[in-house]
């Protein structure tokens, strides 16, 4: 006779310090951070609260930003940034607060001082902020820059694998906006002004920069 077929079904143990009746604290940290996602204004705050924390002053950082790498990687106009600061102390949306995060964090990569483990902390702080609005399937101009600002963050810190996977998600949602059509004779479709379109052809081409850069040898 198999004895197999006898054997009672033995139960897996519960890793240490994880209940089967209750989610612990940590998981339901997580799910009230993801409810989040349906409050913009709250969630736009949050992430204003990250940059007024660190105790950095917005309109320096951005001037640093546009003295330095916007000389040669013009992704993100003067006005679209400087018009809007005074809201990250009202109620930003999470798109430019998202957009700010980025910039101060790409303003700080030249720094040979730095707290690396702080650095790194940022960082992924400015990651999750926008992994949770991407998740949702919004899309916006400031959300692709965002993503293209990470993506250089990474591939200025040695990390061109995690650079080569991240330019996917700006370089898609660019595709899906219609900014890839600004390069054709034709123009893009719809109703776009000459500085309009210029700006997204610029946001375009810079894409196309990284993906080759970082494509796989």
């Amino acid at each position: 006779m198999d004895t197999d077929s006898h054997r009672q079904p033995q139960q897996l143990p519960t890793p240490p310090g994880m209940s089967t009746h209750q989610a612990s604290p940590d998981f339901q940290s997580m799910l009230s951070m993801l409810t989040v996602c349906d409050d913009d204004e709250n969630l736009g705050r949050q992430i204003g609260a990250v940059i007024a924390s660190n105790g950095a002053d917005v309109g320096i950082f951005c001037s640093t930003y546009f003295n330095t790498l916007h000389e040669w990687f013009p992704i993100i106009p003067s006005r679209d940034i400087y018009d809007r600061i005074a809201t990250l102390s009202t109620g930003p949306t999470p798109d430019f607060a998202i957009l700010v995060l980025c910039i101060h964090l790409i303003t700080k990569i030249d720094r040979s001082s730095c707290d690396c483990q702080t650095m790194m902390q940022y960082y992924l702080t400015a990651k999750r902020f926008y992994s949770l609005v991407t998740s949702s399937g919004r899309m916006s101009k400031e959300l692709v820059q965002s993503g293209v600002l990470l993506t250089l963050y990474e591939y200025g810190n040695a990390m061109a694998d995690t650079a080569y996977v991240s330019i996917s998600g700006p370089g898609r949602m660019a595709l899906l906006l219609g900014y890839d059509k600004t390069l054709s004779a034709d123009g893009p479709t719809g109703a776009l002004s000459d500085i309009e379109a210029e700006e997204q052809r610029c946001i375009w081409w810079c894409i196309i920069i990284i993906e080759r850069q970082d494509t796989p040898k």
